[in-house]
């Protein structure tokens, strides 16, 4: 939640994002493009969310 607030309050990019964990720990957390872009591929994982045919936004 906090790294989602980060992203909102002081990203230089705009738009709808996915704010979730890049790995099974708290270590990494991943920008998606929202839409599209991003697809849910666990039910119950914590990096849940890929990007599709693209990189996350950040990390």
């Amino acid at each position: 939640m906090l790294a989602a607030v980060l992203v909102s309050a002081r990203a230089p990019f705009a738009g709808s994002y996915v704010v979730m964990h890049a790995s099974t720990n708290d270590g990494l957390i991943a920008v998606h493009r929202g839409g599209t872009r991003v697809r849910k591929m666990h039910t119950s994982r914590r990096d849940t969310f890929i990007s599709i045919n693209d990189r996350p936004v950040a990390t």
